[in-house]
């Protein structure tokens, strides 16, 4: 007896339907199994173990194409493995990036008179601007 798990493994259909019209009768039976959290759970993980044998043997193949001189696809395939690995390496070079998780509309306020502040524009802007705050806090 085959477990469902192999069963699922083995069939490496990214769409899962020759997996579900083949072991659950249909889409029908396979969207209420869709609704059990149990077996979403389970299938979830079925699912990227699936992913990540497929981009094994994916991988393999490419490699083999790349080594390849005699292949039309080597060079294709090479800038494909290079661009999988440059992703794995951060760039770290430039400017580093603000944490936007930790943005306070208070300190964007203050920011912004004080940059209204520093280019020195009308006096009238700048005060009009923080009496505004000052009554917008207050009430």
């Amino acid at each position: 007896m085959t477990s469902i798990k192999k069963a699922y493994l083995s069939s490496e259909d990214i769409t899962d339907y020759d997996f579900y019209t083949k072991y659950f009768g249909g889409y029908k039976h396979w969207l209420r199994l869709l609704d059990c959290k149990p077996f979403v759970e389970h299938l979830t993980e079925w699912q990227e173990e699936r992913d990540a044998r497929l981009v094994s043997q994916l991988s393999k193949v490419v490699v083999k194409e790349a080594l390849d001189p005699s292949s039309r696809n080597s060079y294709g395939a090479a800038k494909i493995l290079l661009d999988r690995i440059n992703t794995k390496i951060p760039n770290k070079v430039g400017r580093p990036s603000k944490n936007k998780n930790n943005t306070d509309p208070q300190n964007d306020l203050k920011d912004y008179l004080d940059d209204l502040k520093r280019l020195d524009l009308p006096k009238i802007v700048a005060s009009d601007t923080e009496e505004n705050v000052k009554q917008d806090s207050e009430g």
